[in-house]
């Protein structure tokens, strides 16, 4: 297939195409506004304006800010939508390709897409029970030892059925971290140990993100949280991150058995709120 130019489609819903012989040309496949399907392009020589991978979202981007106490009101975030809570709800479902942040306190967080906590860094709080299905994301930010994202859960057990999460980390332009901060990304306030691991990440390993290096430990913290700690002295970029020096990794349980398709962080309830 040769793209001279732009080419539209529009597929019906639960359809999915997919492109894998050869794709070239200057144009991009666009997805039509009333598009309802998937183009999945796997092309063996692909030299064309459109990238291999998944496509058909034709929603435009929205952002949402809600703000102040709402404690039985329930949140979904649909495709496209980014949604910034200050303030308190129910349960939140974060939809594939919609992003959850703020500084909120939810009752429950279900995740498929992203959740990146605060305004650049900050705190999301779940009471209950979080979620994250195979295409979640926690985009986790952080510019020094006192200012990073953070979730506090206060239930629970992160558990592993098989699919793969990912945790993006991003250091903040300006940041400034010494050898030996740590970074409690996930504060786990139940007596349950985190149960699970990051793809390629098993406790104790060292990983690099824009000069920075951080060990990952399971057991941090009063011995139950995610914690990184810096390995080095670095800072932060000096221009705007882009995504391009950011590390995404793969969520990927210890658990053998459990049939789920997604990760539960469950907590039990017996350590009271606090952050560490």
């Amino acid at each position: 297939i040769v793209l001279n130019g732009n080419v539209e489609y529009k597929l019906l819903s639960n359809v999915t195409v997919k492109i894998t012989g050869k794709l070239s040309g200057p144009g991009k496949l666009v997805a039509h506004k009333d598009n309802k399907g998937t183009l999945l392009v796997e092309s063996s020589d692909n030299t064309s304006g459109t990238p291999n991978g998944q496509h058909g979202n034709a929603h435009e981007a929205k952002l949402i800010k809600l703000d102040g106490d709402k404690p039985n009101e329930s949140v979904s975030v649909r495709k496209g939508e980014t949604v910034l809570l200050n303030g308190s709800r129910s349960d939140v479902y974060v939809d594939e390709g919609g992003v959850f942040g703020g500084n909120a306190t939810v009752k429950s967080l279900n995740v498929a897409g992203v959740v990146a906590p605060g305004n650049s860094p900050g705190k999301i709080t779940v009471l209950n029970d979080f979620y994250m299905n195979g295409t979640g994301v926690y985009k986790a930010e952080i510019l020094d030892k006192d200012h990073y994202d953070q979730i506090v859960a206060q239930s629970g057990q992160l558990s592993n059925g098989g699919s793969s999460p990912k945790l993006e980390l991003v250091y903040l332009p300006g940041g400034t971290i010494k050898k030996g901060d740590t970074f409690t990304i996930i504060n786990n306030n139940g007596s349950a140990p985190v149960q699970g691991t990051f793809n390629g990440l098993p406790e104790g390993a060292e990983f690099a993100v824009d000069g920075a290096t951080f060990k990952i430990s399971y057991v941090g913290g009063d011995g139950n949280d995610v914690v990184l700690t810096a390995q080095n002295d670095s800072t932060g970029p000096k221009a705007p991150n882009t995504g391009g020096e950011n590390v995404a990794v793969n969520l990927a349980g210890t658990i053998v058995g459990v049939a789920s398709a997604a990760i539960l962080l469950f907590m039990a309830k017996r350590k009271s709120f606090g952050k560490k």
